[in-house]
């Protein structure tokens, strides 16, 4: 008899165990503090389940879901704190040769120095390598300083070159190079009264090093000194 009796409670035991734990699995939502019966989120062969949730605030619930139909968090980026600014994600591209310098002008350049009576004045031609003639840029030049030149008592006409070559030679290309300008004042200014001195030296008195092309250029030159008193 007590025997029977056990086994009956046993199976009732049984029983109950196995709907309630049915029942707990079938639930397909709930809320925290209310239960609340909600449909679970349609499920996607081969990917496990997990618990998301399914709403926000007071109305906020909880389901059984798969992905990709699970809810994602919403990626959140920060505001500008400056706003209209924009931010370049690039650098300018430089064009490749921007490093590179200009290449030294075909024809050759003058550079006349400002007139000052009480001072004097000076005048800077610059010549090609190996030339001694006066192109039409050193003339224009020489015929602007003519008024300063006419009121000088003195022209100092240095002549000078770059290190390239033998010295000899250089010597040689210095003295041309300053008899050209001294020939050509005369020209221009008949019956002047100005004293006018030659100093040529080559492969000296540099204003530039000689290590560039643009260098030697600036070497290359005669520079005419207008001297108005003593």
């Amino acid at each position: 008899m007590k025997t029977f009796l056990v086994s009956v409670l046993g199976l009732i035991c049984a029983t109950v165990s196995t709907t309630l734990l049915t029942a707990s699995c079938s639930l397909p939502a709930f809320r925290f503090g209310a239960q609340q019966t909600m449909p679970a989120l349609p499920r996607q062969p081969g990917h496990a389940l997990r618990i998301a949730q399914l709403d926000f605030g007071r109305q906020a619930s909880y389901g059984l879901c798969t992905d990709p139909a699970c809810p994602r968090v919403t990626p959140k980026t920060m505001a500008s704190s400056e706003p209209g600014w924009s931010v370049a994600t690039k650098p300018a591209m430089l064009p490749s040769d921007h490093s590179t310098m200009p290449p030294a002008p075909a024809s050759t350049p003058v550079v006349p120095a400002a007139t000052s009576p009480s001072q004097g004045a000076r005048l800077l031609l610059q010549f090609s390598s190996g030339a001694s003639t006066l192109d039409a840029k050193a003339r224009l030049a020489l015929d602007r300083m003519l008024p300063a030149a006419r009121q000088a008592r003195k022209i100092t006409i240095q002549g000078r070159t770059d290190n390239v070559g033998p010295t000899q030679a250089n010597r040689t290309i210095a003295l041309a190079r300053a008899l050209q300008v001294r020939d050509y004042l005369r020209r221009r200014m008949k019956n002047a009264n100005a004293v006018i001195a030659i100093d040529a030296k080559g492969s000296c008195c540099f204003l530039s090093n000689n290590d560039t092309p643009q260098g030697r250029q600036a070497n290359r030159r005669v520079e005419v000194v207008f001297t108005y008193q003593g």
